[in-house]
């Protein structure tokens, strides 16, 4: 006899808002988002990342690639996103990004590509340790 198991909603965290230009990359990490209880909106380059900045006042964390299409890399868009929205936390992620990490904005955090699940939970938890326990 198979038992029915109630769903069980999970309250939501935060809002994260992840840039990622790769789709199966940004719909992975939306999704381990969600398992950890934070809600997401994805932007698939810097642009449309600050359009969602601009309209958006509830967001508690961006997530960005560095290597992305358009004008703005992700760099660019964590020195944006410092001046405009000081208290925003931010974490970067690349596989690919050669540059000095000591030429970051203050305050941001680095994850290489690849990376587990795991790590980026933990910076997650650095930056919004007032979700922890909800």
């Amino acid at each position: 006899m198979k038992q029915s198991v109630e769903h069980v909603p999970v309250d939501r965290r935060g809002l994260v808002l992840v840039t990622e230009d790769e789709p199966i990359v940004r719909r992975f990490v939306a999704k381990f988002l969600d398992g950890l209880g934070y809600d997401a909106i994805e932007a698939d380059h810097a642009a449309a990342a600050l359009i969602i900045l601009e309209e958006r006042s509830d967001l508690d964390l961006l997530i960005t690639d560095v290597g992305m299409p358009g004008e703005m890399n992700g760099v660019d868009l964590a020195f944006t996103v410092r001046s405009r929205w000081p208290g925003l936390p931010i974490i970067i992620v690349s596989g690919e990004f050669d540059g000095e990490l000591s030429r970051l904005p203050t305050g941001v955090s680095f994850l290489r590509k690849p990376y587990r699940p795991a790590a980026l939970g933990k910076l997650i938890d650095q930056h919004l340790p007032h979700y922890q326990d909800a």
